[in-house]
């Protein structure tokens, strides 16, 4: 009867005790979630592209060919431009992105018109080429850890520009 006892004994302690295994205490916290996409880095590249507009000039003051406020004619201008972009982007928190890049292109946009003064007839010959265009620019950004982000950009630009104007007095 001994023998049953210790044996009943043992297989109630084996089988018959509580686990403790789910509620061991946490050691350390959760592991952050994993970053699917990161746009943290630099980068660089090459554009090309076109360009066109139309300026539009009014004379402030007047001269002995045209009186204040008289409109010129206008200069269509078009043409190409190729450059170089970079850049650098940082990712913290895992979604908040903030940026600053930068570019500058050679151009060939120019254009030409010519106007005859009301008052004396001369011609005014206006020629506007744009040698090159650059800008700089900061972002601010936001991505759902996906390869998208929406973002807001701030920045200054800046264009070399030549005017060149020859006039030619009637005779």
């Amino acid at each position: 009867m001994k023998t049953l006892s210790a044996a009943a004994l043992a297989i109630g302690v084996i089988f018959g005790s509580s686990a403790y295994a789910a509620d061991m205490a946490v050691k350390g916290p959760a592991p952050a979630p994993y970053v699917l996409y990161n746009w943290t880095g630099f980068y660089a590249g090459i554009e090309a592209g076109g360009g066109w507009g139309t300026e539009q000039v009014t004379d402030i003051t007047a001269t002995s060919s045209a009186p204040a406020g008289f409109v010129n004619n206008s200069i269509d201008m078009k043409g190409v431009l190729g450059g170089f972009y970079y850049g650098y982007n940082y990712q913290f928190n895992n979604q908040w992105l903030v940026g600053i890049d930068g570019d500058f292109s050679w151009s060939t946009i120019d254009g030409s018109s010519t106007d005859i003064g009301p008052l004396d007839g001369d011609t005014l010959n206006h020629n506007e080429d744009i040698e090159w265009i650059t800008t700089v620019t900061g972002r601010l950004g936001y991505s759902q850890q996906l390869a998208v982000v929406c973002k807001g950009r701030m920045g200054l630009g800046a264009l070399g520009r030549h005017h060149r104007q020859s006039w030619h007095q009637r005779s």
